[in-house]
This record gives structure tokens, C-alpha cells and sequence, in this order.
């Protein structure tokens, strides 16, 4: 796993959560989702409960109230740690925790001990675009001051399809691009420092990560990635940072 990520690839992408898993992930993420609308509306948050949330879109265009970039902040976005608990206590992470002993969860925004948050991309009909930020490499938020780093561990991103079109919505990616020192700059946009490529992604080798929801890539902190904005539904994804001991971390050399 750790080999696959350190390798000239920069991913490893044979995870997948069995139906029972996903199922559960689903449920937790939807409560979640149901708590927030529920605050603008009774009636949108009871329509919401009725359909999945690839459903998600539909609702926006039939209740023009819900403010998509008001709502769903990020700290909206992060599941409360008695449901992180559930996860972890599934096997797909018991098996990950079994391959990287002492692994941790970070924990940036610093309202939970550990962070897995959600994210919603609307289709593209329904400005899904600007859902998704630029190409990107997690280490660069880090570099910019976002999240303290424990000392003695390494960062490894893991990103989960809770609902996807395959090969239209998702994760997108560019192999082998963490061996590179790519340029960029820090800019202000919503309140915080994020970066930004210093040249057009049009340029880039970018893939797609083809999958069934269920999915998992776990990637290179330094790997150029970003989200992949295409179909007719609303995409769910489920996201955390992992910490990942030195002396496990270091055990497998970059090659």
C-alpha cells in the first residue's frame, strides 16, 4: 500500500467498501446532510430524506433558498467523531490500521480529535465547476499554514466515492506528478490562503480515478489531484487526511 503511494505512481487504488459499508457511510453522511438542510427548511429537509443525495441538485433548483456555498462550509461538512468511530470500527479500516500500525487522523480545523469530512458536486448543468477547486497538492495547503503537523509522521490522503458516475464524476489526477516541485502561488479566496497552479492545467497528463461508488485511492501528499465534475447527479465523496508513523512511513523508499 505505502510502496504503491512512495512509488513512480503516487496512489494506491485497490480498496473498495463492500455494499454493507458503503451503505453504512451513506447513512451517517445523510444524517448529517438532513441535520444542516433542516436548518433552512422542515419541508426541504423532509424532501431531501425521501431521495438519495446524488438527488442533491434537483433540490436546489426547486428551492432557490438553499445557498450552496453558504451551506455547506466546510465545518459544515465534518461528521462528528461518534461517527468516525463507526468508521473505523469497519473492516475495510480495521484491515488499513492492521497494514499501518499507529496510523492517526488529522484533525486541521481543529473542532474534532480526528476529521473525515463530506463533499457535494453538483453535475455540471447545475454549476458543479465551481464545486471543485484547481489541480492541486494537499502539501501545499499544509505549506501555507492550514493544519498543524504532528512531528514524527507523514501525511497520506485517502478519498472515498459515496456516490459517482464512473469515469464522469469523481477524482481526477495526474500519475507520477508528486516527484515533481511544481510551481505555484498562494492566493486569498473565501477567507483563506489556497493555492494556486502558476500555469494553465490544460497542460497536465490528468486521469481519471475510474470507479463504482465504494471506490477508494489513497495518494501521495504531493500528487496533483482535484475533482473530476461530470454526469446528471450529484457526486458524494468522503475524505480525511491520514498520519502515518515515520518508522512505518520511511520504511519504503521513493522509487
Amino acid at each position: 500500500m505505502l510502496e504503491q503511494v512512495k512509488s513512480n505512481k503516487g496512489y494506491f487504488n485497490q480498496i473498495k467498501l463492500d455494499d454493507k459499508e458503503l451503505e453504512i457511510i451513506r447513512s451517517l453522511i445523510k444524517v448529517n446532510y438532513i441535520k444542516h438542510l433542516s436548518k433552512i427548511s422542515n419541508g426541504i429537509a423532509a424532501e431531501a430524506n425521501k431521495n438519495s443525495m446524488d438527488y442533491y441538485h434537483n433540490l436546489l433548483e426547486k428551492y432557490p433558498q438553499i445557498i450552496h456555498r453558504e451551506i455547506w462550509t466546510k465545518a459544515k461538512r465534518l461528521l462528528p467523531m461518534k461517527d468516525v468511530d463507526v468508521i473505523k470500527s469497519l473492516k475495510f479500516f480495521k484491515k488499513l490500521i492492521n497494514d499501518l500500525p499507529g496510523v492517526k487522523i488529522s484533525n486541521e480545523e481543529l473542532i474534532y480529535p480526528e476529521e473525515f469530512y463530506w463533499r457535494l458536486v453538483r453535475p455540471l448543468t447545475h454549476g458543479g465547476v465551481d464545486d471543485v477547486g484547481p489541480m492541486h497538492a494537499d502539501k501545499w495547503f499544509w505549506d501555507l499554514g492550514k493544519g498543524v503537523m504532528m512531528n514524527g509522521y507523514s501525511r497520506v490522503k485517502m478519498w472515498m466515492s459515496i456516490f459517482n458516475e464512473s469515469g464522469q464524476s469523481g477524482f481526477r489526477f495526474v500519475s507520477g506528478s508528486h516527484l515533481v516541485d511544481w510551481p505555484y502561488t498562494g492566493i486569498l479566496k473565501d477567507g483563506n490562503v489556497k493555492p494556486k497552479l502558476d500555469f494553465c492545467e490544460s497542460k497536465l497528463d490528468i486521469e481519471p480515478f475510474v470507479c463504482e461508488s465504494g471506490g477508494v485511492i489513497l495518494f501521495n501528499d504531493k500528487l496533483l489531484h482535484g475533482g473530476l465534475v461530470g454526469g446528471g447527479k450529484t457526486r458524494v465523496s468522503l475524505e480525511c487526511t491520514l498520519l502515518i508513523p515515520d518508522n512505518i512511513y520511511n520504511q519504503y523508499a521513493v522509487n
